[in-house]
Parts: C-alpha cells; structure tokens; sequence
C-alpha cells in the first residue's frame, strides 16, 4: 500500500505538467480508474485519493489498446479546467494508458536510459516534460512511469514521463 501511494502521489505530482499546443495549454492528469459510467465517463482516483469525473465525448482521442476498465493507470489531457465539485469533474481530450516499470539501469545517455525487468530489457527515451531524478548510476534500480506503447524495436522503446529510484 505505500508503494502505491507513493507512486500515486509522484505520478499527480509528474503528470499534471503543462504543455503547449496549438497555442492553447494543455494539461496532463493521471491517475487509477475506480468506476466506469454509462456514458463512457469515468471516476478516476488521484495520487491523493481524490476524486475525479472526468467526463468524455465523440472529440476525445483514445491511445488505449484495449478497452478503458477499472483499475487501470490512465494519463487524462485536458484543458486545465476543472470543476470546483465533489467530485471536481474535467472533460478529456485524451486519454491514455500508464504503464509502470521497474528494473535495473544496464545504460545511461543524455535523452534516454535502458532498463532491465522482468520483461528483459527496455529503453526509456525522455524530454525536457519528463522528470528523470538526479545522478542515477548503472546498476541503480528505477521505477519508471511510462507510455503502455512500445515501438517493435530490440529493444522496446517508450516514452518515460518519470524516473524515480527505488529505495
């Protein structure tokens, strides 16, 4: 449980980043599925335990590969609005599911590391948006919070959004 916890609180703290986009700023918030809605709307819980509905349309771009179901780790796009209601409620332009990875660090470069887990090996490539710790070492173990798509490449590569060390 306070594995969780404190992923959740690291992943609110990395995924509510903003970002341009067409001039217009757009926000990312993550967090676990807890209840789906007949609608297609569905209740999110936060890195804090909150509660978030965040309500979808016709408009919103699904990147998941399978259906969205409850208990999985979804990053949300939004405009930044948000209701001030319990719950506070957002409209998707996006969503997209969460991995999350963890292994030993076999290779350090400037915009990437590769990680080696329970899967074999995998290349996490990062940018400026992405929260990469501090002087990590080959040989030091990460969790890393990484986009569920992989390119078929040896080996795999994803987007990390965090990297945080394991303690």
């Amino acid at each position: 449980m306070k594995k969780w916890t404190s992923m959740m609180l690291f992943m609110l703290f990395v995924l509510t980043l903003g970002m341009a986009q067409a001039g217009e700023p757009v926000f990312i918030l993550s967090g676990r599925v807890v209840e789906m809605k007949e609608d297609g709307s569905f209740l999110m819980e936060g890195a804090l335990g909150e509660e978030i509905l965040v309500k979808v349309d016709e408009n919103t771009i699904s990147e998941m590969e399978n259906p969205l179901a409850c208990d999985q780790f979804v990053g949300v796009t939004y405009n930044g609005a948000m209701t001030f209601s319990l719950p506070a409620q957002i409209y998707a332009m996006g969503i997209q599911e969460i991995a999350i990875e963890s292994g030993e660090i076999t290779e350090i470069a400037e915009e990437y590391l590769v990680i080696e887990g329970e899967n074999g090996l995998v290349r996490v490539n990062f940018d400026e948006a992405s929260l990469v710790e501090e002087e990590l070492a080959v040989g030091e173990r990460v969790t890393v919070l990484c986009a569920q798509m992989a390119t078929r490449s040896l080996p795999p590569q994803v987007y990390g959004y965090a990297v945080v060390r394991e303690e």
